[in-house]
């Protein structure tokens, strides 16, 4: 197996398994980031065996690799990038902690990369691994969902989630709660997966209905994209609905006929979907298993705050993953609002750049969509994957979608198939990739050697924050969403 399947296949295990395990005396968020960790690190030992491997095969070095086809104007981007970033981390409070948000960016990046395709044969194989993936995660799921679903008929001590039913055991003054199965520390967590998955169910469904051999398995996937929706509505899903549907509508307006097979399974499967909530919550349990569709995360107070902040710094920002240490409230968290988050840490040079980078790599990405072949399934496969895409993007304007592991890991694989268009184009040998491998490793072996201490003393950290901030409970992202100061 050559070293991008090998990086493949982990972060795949990761996307179906991630969920279930957490890690004794740690929280059901820090257990999954601990184990993203232990992913990215088995990921760069597959690297680093493969490189020494095909270093030894090859008597090229790194003085006379071909040179990237990277035009002036991107370059001078990056550099501007690269200039303002580092402005920014050591003008920060917190240069340690800003290195190692930056650096977390970088290896995601890096991951993508790494695990992209650099031929056809291997770029249609990544198609059908992300396909895959997003089938065993979704069933796999439901099916422990629906035991717990019917459990809670047989044992009054087991709820199905939203928990709306409490029981109390008249043992002086004891509350007993059911037991909840979510398997996220936050409900959200859990909608930000649905984002990503929903384009790959809808598309498989329309692949499969087109299909001669195997068409008759559309209608298990309609039934699957069906419970999808009936957990995102009995979740209270807003964000996830709406970014859908937003972003469907979107490419249905400039695509048109290429979308248009996709919105008939889209409308359908989400009434399905709320007719099983109906029959399935509501009316069991008597509307004490109605969603929470009403949360109070004070997001115009998060946002009005970055903004405020952003403005005492304009250019570099307040410092990357500095967010959660603005002013003398003690945010804890993000702004849920990626955008307002760039702006606000790393100032307005970078957010720029990055932009610009972006609408670049989207105008290449539609590009090749014209390209494509309007029958072939490769142009569906444009639709799906830049659908999730644009649901993400629209999902990040309002919740935490990019700095959640599972989002994450997520993001990087379904980078990874529109950044191998941009590889087989420019023909990229596997020499190329002795850079970007060593880029990995060294990131990655800063990052760990910051945050490992951290996590060794964890309940430490918990006892300090709640001493400090009485009635505050602390949350550590170790990057991304905030750093946590205690004195």
């Amino acid at each position: 197996m050559s070293m991008k399947k090998q990086g493949l296949t982990i972060c795949v295990v990761f996307l179906i398994i991630g969920v279930y395990p957490q890690i004794l005396e740690y929280s059901l968020y820090d257990s999954k980031r601990i184990f993203q960790l232990c992913i990215l690190t088995l990921a760069a030992l597959f690297f680093t065996f493969g490189m020494i491997n095909n270093w030894k095969a090859s008597k090229s070095t790194i003085s006379n690799l071909p040179k990237c086809d990277i035009r002036i104007g991107l370059k001078f981007v990056l550099v501007v990038i690269l200039s303002s970033t580092l402005i920014s981390v050591f003008s920060s409070n917190y240069p340690e902690k800003a290195i190692v948000d930056v650096l977390f960016h970088l290896i995601l990046l890096l991951l993508a990369y790494l695990i992209s395709s650099t031929y056809l044969k291997e770029h249609y194989w990544l198609g059908k691994v992300i396909y895959i993936t997003t089938l065993l995660f979704t069933v796999l799921y439901i099916i422990l969902f629906l035991g717990n679903y019917i459990s809670s008929f047989f044992d009054p001590f087991v709820s199905v989630w939203p928990n709306k039913i409490d029981y109390s055991i008249n043992i002086g003054e004891v509350s007993v709660k059911g037991k909840e199965i979510l398997f996220f520390v936050n409900r959200r967590f859990f909608n930000h997966t649905q984002t990503w998955t929903f384009p790959f169910l809808i598309g498989s469904f329309v692949f499969l209905k087109r299909s001669k051999d195997y068409k008759n398995l559309s209608t298990l996937i309609f039934v699957l994209i069906s419970l999808w929706w009936m957990l995102l509505y009995q979740s209270g899903g807003r964000g996830t609905t709406l970014s859908i549907f937003v972003a469907g509508a979107f490419l249905w307006a400039v695509s048109k006929k290429d979308f248009t097979p996709i919105v008939k399974p889209l409308v359908l499967s989400s009434l399905v979907g709320w007719s099983l909530k109906f029959f399935l919550f509501d009316l069991p349990y008597s509307g004490s298993g109605q969603a929470v569709l009403r949360t109070n995360n004070n997001r115009t107070y998060r946002w009005e705050g970055a903004l405020e902040v952003w403005w005492e710094n304009p250019w570099f920002g307040i410092g990357p993953g500095h967010y959660a240490e603005i002013g003398p409230t003690q945010f804890v968290g993000h702004p849920h609002n990626y955008y307002l988050q760039i702006l606000s840490e790393w100032g307005l040079i970078a957010f720029i750049s990055m932009a610009i980078l972006f609408f670049v790599a989207a105008s290449f990405a539609w590009k090749k969509y014209s390209e494509t072949n309007p029958e072939s399934t490769n142009r569906l496969n444009f639709l799906v994957m830049s659908w999730a895409v644009i649901a993400a993007c629209c999902h990040a304007f309002f919740s935490g979608i990019m700095h959640t592991p599972m989002s994450q890991m997520w993001l990087v694989i379904i980078l990874s198939w529109f950044i191998g268009y941009y590889r087989r184009d420019h023909k990229f040998s596997f020499t190329n990739e002795r850079v970007p491998v060593v880029a990995y490793l060294i990131s990655l072996a800063i990052l760990l050697y910051i945050v490992i201490p951290e996590m060794l003393t964890l309940s430490e950290m918990y006892q300090a924050y709640s001493e400090q901030y009485p009635g505050r409970s602390l949350y550590p992202r170790f990057w991304g969403q905030g750093l946590f100061p205690i004195d």
